[in-house]
């Protein structure tokens, strides 16, 4: 009901939460982190029953790992392994998510997709907007470059269903209240028609998280 949803989203900020970054502020965030480590994505577990490694801890996780689920897998990797990590998930079409727990930072990259995540599934099955928030940019489409190629990987690449085909104008439109900003879309576009704008400079999405 209702009452509930509105319970869960002012509980879910201060228990575990996340939002969508882009590539470029995921491998900034690796910088000032420290103490990576490779974990199985939860998510993944429930709704797959598979054990891939595509959660990036850091900070405080490994030690806490040790101390509390010290049979667990865990894999400790460096700085530069870390970031050839999210550059494959990127490459692979999965998002970028921090995440964060009980405490004032960042403590995870979560690398995934609409299959598998289960914040985003609350998001779209129950309206709990908190389970995990936009990011602070959004698709830009550059009318004069996109010619809508007979292959458009930007469409399928997109988790969140901010891209359709405007046949009228016979190229890609983005729906810029739908979109996360995760900007998967820009990095498959031969043509460079596609780039990331500041959320509050877009009318259309501003204010909208």
């Amino acid at each position: 009901g209702k009452a509930v949803k509105a319970a869960i989203n002012r509980m879910a900020p201060n228990e575990h939460g996340g939002q969508v970054v882009s590539l470029e502020d995921s491998l900034q965030l690796l910088e000032y982190a420290r103490d990576f480590v490779l974990l199985p994505c939860a998510c993944r577990k429930l709704v797959g029953h598979r054990d891939d490694m595509v959660c990036l801890n850091f900070g405080p996780i490994k030690d806490m790992q040790r101390r509390f689920m010290p049979e667990g897998p865990m894999e400790e990797i460096t700085l530069e392994e870390a970031r050839e990590m999210v550059l494959r998930s990127d490459e692979r079409g999965h998002f970028h998510q921090v995440l964060y727990a009980k405490v004032p930072f960042p403590i995870c990259i979560c690398n995934c997709d609409a299959r598998y995540c289960t914040s985003l599934k609350q998001r779209w099955a129950n309206n709990v907007e908190a389970a995990i928030f936009k990011g602070h940019e959004v698709c830009a489409v550059d009318g004069e470059l996109c010619r809508f190629c007979e292959d458009p990987v930007c469409l399928t690449r997109c988790s969140f269903g901010a891209l359709h085909y405007d046949p009228g104008a016979g190229r890609v439109h983005v729906h810029a209240a739908d979109c996360f900003g995760c900007g998967l879309c820009r990095t498959a576009c031969p043509r460079g028609a596609l780039s990331l704008a500041a959320r509050d400079g877009v009318p259309a999405a501003a204010g909208m998280w």
